[in-house]
């Protein structure tokens, strides 16, 4: 069994680690053949039955959502093995999260004194906090995105703007770099979402 992990965008963050994925052999009707731990601990030679199989590789960090967090999934085609045929079957690994950053406008760094937003999927949410540099990585259910701006009145009390989003349909592979604008001045607002293939 070879693994392959295929090379992402640069804005994503990559993997050189799949002697640490976790290797899976099935049958044909889905049933666990052999599973190794990890990928570096399978032996030059699998000796199986005849029959139709397939193999599975991922990493060991799937996480509905994280900061930092790329999870590496694949699945090999159908195979048939007759008597004493010996084949080398590859796996082709690839993100099968998404993933998600934040940018604010200048505007609102300059305008509110604290800020933060929260993209939320399935009781799961990270915050990105005033500063935040770190990607989030996210299964692929839709998105919520929810920014809460604050600033301050006159009478030194402080009020909050809030804007909001949705990322319907999130692919793998994918990175959604999230822009949002605002100004006290004009009342205006928008959250612009950039895809990087």
């Amino acid at each position: 069994v070879e693994i392959n992990v295929n090379d992402i965008s640069k804005k994503l963050k990559s993997t050189s680690d799949a002697d640490s994925f976790k290797v899976i052999i099935y049958n044909s009707d889905g049933g666990v053949i052999i599973q190794f731990e990890n990928a570096i601990d399978i032996p030059d030679e699998v000796e199986l039955e005849p029959g139709e199989y397939y193999v599975v590789a991922h990493s060991e960090n799937y996480l509905p959502a994280a900061f930092e967090n790329p999870y590496y999934y694949g699945r090999s085609e159908n195979f048939s093995l007759e008597n004493e045929e010996y084949r080398t079957v590859i796996v082709n690994c690839e993100l099968a999260n998404c993933a998600v950053s934040i940018v604010y406008s200048e505007n609102i760094k300059n305008d509110f004194t604290d800020y933060y937003t929260t993209v939320s999927i399935d009781g799961y949410s990270l915050t990105f906090v005033k500063g935040e540099t770190r990607t989030g990585y996210f299964d692929l259910v839709p998105l919520t995105i929810e920014a809460v701006l604050e600033y301050s009145l006159t009478d030194s009390s402080t009020a909050t703007k809030i804007l909001s989003g949705i990322i319907d349909n999130p692919q793998a592979k994918k990175h959604y770099e999230v822009h949002l604008n605002t100004s006290l001045a004009d009342g205006k607002a928008a959250i612009v979402i950039n895809l990087d293939e």
